[in-house]
């Protein structure tokens, strides 16, 4: 006979979920925001206006999002283990010890960002900016930070080297993992960078 769970598919959904907003959210009732206070989190802030004059790596702008962030993050305690800069959105890895404090930091960069970027004030509005909610993912394990590390180190590559680069460089990680998860037999779990990333990466 099969044993049946303690929990149904509802407390389930809405207490075993690592991840939120992006498209994962998209027509979908609100939920809270999967936090934990000793994991990383894979934040994603991605915006469809973010292009030419409005790039998040535009001349003016790269270097005010990097130091806002960080500075954003010492205000509200938040730790930041990797930071990159896409153009048209941000890879950030953060970890908090409140999920207060980080719905602070992450409402005051969101919000600093767009003005910054776009020149909004009072008397010049522009809309919205971000595109849907931010995307977060809590990391549940030791494996899934070091696939989000090198997730991380395909996207520098793509901004350097060109997207045939990275590609190269996901399938020489996958194939690395492959053949550490063949001798890891506790682990019985299959891994993909790709599998991870947000649906907009």
């Amino acid at each position: 006979m099969k044993q049946q769970s303690l929990f149904n598919k509802e407390t389930k959904s809405r207490y075993g979920r690592t991840e939120y907003g992006g498209l994962k959210t998209k027509g979908h009732r609100k939920l809270e925001r999967p936090f934990h206070q000793r994991k990383w989190m894979h934040l994603v802030l991605k915006s469809d206006k973010a292009y030419g004059k409005l790039s998040l790596k535009g001349a003016n702008n790269q270097n005010f999002i990097r130091q806002l962030v960080y500075d954003k993050a010492k205000q509200f305690g938040v730790s930041i283990g990797d930071f990159v800069n896409m153009g048209n959105h941000l890879h950030i890895k953060a970890r908090s010890s409140s999920r207060l404090q980080f719905q602070k930091f992450l409402k005051s960069i969101t919000g600093r960002i767009a003005r910054y970027v776009t020149g909004a004030r009072r008397g010049r509005k522009f809309g919205r900016f971000w595109q849907g909610l931010a995307y977060t993912r809590v990391l549940a394990s030791s494996l899934e930070e070091r696939r989000l590390h090198n997730y991380f180190c395909a996207n520098r590559m793509e901004d350097l080297a060109g997207k045939k680069r990275r590609e190269k460089y996901l399938n020489e990680m996958n194939e690395y993992l492959k053949q550490q998860r063949k001798r890891a037999k506790s682990d019985q779990r299959s891994y993909s960078f790709e599998e991870t990333a947000p649906a907009w990466a």
